[in-house]
């Protein structure tokens, strides 16, 4: 398994990604509309996101990676 879970990397930059950072996830939270990528309810308040790392990978925080979930229950 690679830095970016399974599959070729190529030439990203690895450090870029490494810390899920507030520009990465407002990326992610714009991309879905500021909703939950499973049950699409809106993000407000203490219905705040959390993200899923698609490929498994705790260090892959590139956007193409990381989903917004809900509720960490939808994870499974």
């Amino acid at each position: 398994m690679s830095f970016f879970g399974t599959g070729n990397s190529g030439n990203i930059d690895k450090k870029k990604y490494e810390s899920l950072t507030l520009s990465i996830r407002q990326t992610v939270l714009e991309r879905s509309h500021h909703r939950c990528q499973k049950c699409s309810v809106k993000f407000r308040g203490s219905n705040g996101p959390f993200f899923e790392h698609i490929n498994g990978s705790l260090k892959d925080n590139r956007p193409s990676n990381l989903r917004s979930l809900c509720c960490q229950k939808e994870r499974e």
